[in-house]
């Protein structure tokens, strides 16, 4: 078997041709963007615009929320430091 054979490439793809065509067909499920993209179209879509721009929209509001739960304890542990002096 030799990998760099053009006539091989050819062949193989002409055997395969079928299967080939319905891999790239296959749908795959983006969880983050919950939009169906095709299974050779994938690696593109997570690098597209759309995906990213929704990659950092769930990060800023995961950022939000830790700075959130963060003021929060400060608050409590001041309350309850506050309530051992008294």
């Amino acid at each position: 078997m030799v990998s760099n054979d053009p006539a091989y490439a050819k062949a193989y793809y002409e055997k395969n041709k079928k299967r080939i065509a319905n891999l790239m067909k296959q749908k795959v499920h983006c969880d983050v963007c919950d939009k169906e993209v095709t299974k050779h179209n994938y690696p593109r879509h997570k690098t597209s615009s759309a995906h990213m721009n929704i990659i950092k929209e769930q990060q800023q509001e995961k950022f939000q929320k830790e700075a959130l739960l963060e003021a929060v304890d400060r608050a409590v542990a001041k309350a309850l430091k506050k309530a051992k002096k008294m």
